[in-house]
């Protein structure tokens, strides 16, 4: 009997001893487990399935909470592809709390502040980040255009400048600079710039753009006024769905005397997008050049409610300045920026938002329309799946 109870004593211990090593693993096991679902999901995002990458990244986060490389992975999907810097502002700051001298940490935490329009936390991870990294190109570039929105325009100028020193070959940091010199009218140092962006990719349309905008609004003379023509040319066979390109390409042909040209070329532009008001008035100018005074007639009443509509979204940008925190003015502003087709703008307002109430239906479902007018079915269908799993209300 004793050597019964021995044996089932022993039996006891030992089942109680696999479940004390199942449940408290040894680090090296709990980072190699997470490791394999990091692993699992790269080859994931390899195949373009971004839903099983990211629950993969997530279960690894999950198992392992001190292991940096999910949330690298997380928060860079969400920053750079999924359009979620609210959610990537939170996968960020984790890994800034596990990891606080990893790579490229406070320039992401900055660029995700700064897509959410908070300027101060921008600002101060910004600065961060150049502390941190001072060779990273990244961190001055956030700076720098954080800087130049403070209107410091010199250090903001003298960041990005910096940004482009590191990284010679980055594009984007050039254009940036290029716009910046711009504001300043700098117009030589954005052509410096914008060429420089050209030698090294000719098919950049946004640098062709951007170099016949210089062009345009530099000295007025005939050879000046042809190569910008020929740059809004290109830009527009590289980007034909950009209406900003066909819109400056038809205000250089109305100034310049090209109304039958400026009217083919303007009429583009509204087609792509019949909400930019300097297009209305151009083509009307273009029509009524031509001789076609029903058509101007229609594009100067045209250019009139677009005024009116700018004038409304004017007054609801004072309302926000007085009142920033106030959700209604916001979600009016993102409903306004929408119908305008700035999906930019309104979902950066959105996500302000869900920043501060995460299951706004009303925010959420402009968040849906967002991501389906910019052609993200999926992403639009895992918020509209997220609206149907939350708790009924007498509103909704």
């Amino acid at each position: 009997m004793k050597a019964r109870r021995k044996f089932l004593f022993t039996g006891v211990i030992l089942v109680l001893t696999g479940i004390s090593l199942w449940v408290n693993l040894p680090p090296w096991l709990i980072r190699r487990r997470a490791a394999a679902h990091l692993r699992a999901g790269e080859t994931y995002a390899r195949k373009g399935n971004m839903e099983s990458a990211l629950s993969e990244w997530r279960i690894a986060s999950r198992s392992d909470p001190d292991f940096p490389e999910p949330y690298r992975k997380i928060g860079s999907y969400l920053l750079n592809k999924a359009d979620r810097p609210d959610l990537a502002s939170r996968i960020y700051g984790q890994l800034a709390a596990i990891d606080p001298g990893g790579p490229h940490i406070y320039c992401n935490l900055a660029k995700s502040f700064a897509l959410l329009n908070e300027q101060g936390e921008a600002r101060q991870n910004a600065k961060l980040a150049v502390q941190a990294e001072p060779n990273c190109g990244l961190a001055h570039n956030i700076l720098g255009v954080m800087l130049l929105s403070e209107h410091q325009m010199k250090p903001g100028l003298a960041e990005l400048e910096r940004a482009c020193k590191l990284e010679p070959r980055d594009s984007y940091f050039r254009i940036i600079l290029a716009q910046a010199y711009i504001d300043v009218s700098d117009l030589e140092g954005a052509e410096r710039s914008l060429q420089t962006v050209l030698q090294q990719d000719a098919n950049n349309a946004k640098a062709h753009y951007l170099l016949g905008w210089t062009y345009a609004h530099g000295k007025r003379a005939p050879d000046r006024i042809a190569a910008a023509l020929k740059q809004f040319e290109e830009a527009a066979r590289l980007q034909p769905d950009d209406a900003e390109i066909y819109s400056e390409w038809g205000r250089l042909l109305v100034e310049t005397g090209r109304a039958r040209e400026a009217r083919d070329v303007l009429s583009k532009a509204w087609l792509l997008n019949p909400r930019l008001v300097q297009v209305a008035h151009n083509l009307a100018v273009a029509y009524r050049s031509s001789g076609d005074r029903r058509n101007a007639a229609a594009m100067e009443a045209a250019s009139s409610r677009l005024v009116q509509r700018a004038e409304r979204l004017r007054m609801l940008m004072k309302r926000a300045d007085i009142d920033p925190g106030n959700v209604e003015i916001t979600l009016q502003l993102a409903e306004a920026e929408l119908e305008d087709g700035n999906l930019t703008d309104s979902l950066r307002y959105v996500q302000g938002v869900l920043r501060q109430r995460q299951d706004d239906r009303r925010a959420l479902k402009l968040l849906v329309r967002i991501y389906a007018i910019a052609g993200k079915p999926e992403m639009a269908e895992a918020v509209q799946d997220h609206l149907r799993k939350l708790p009924k209300t007498p509103q909704s």
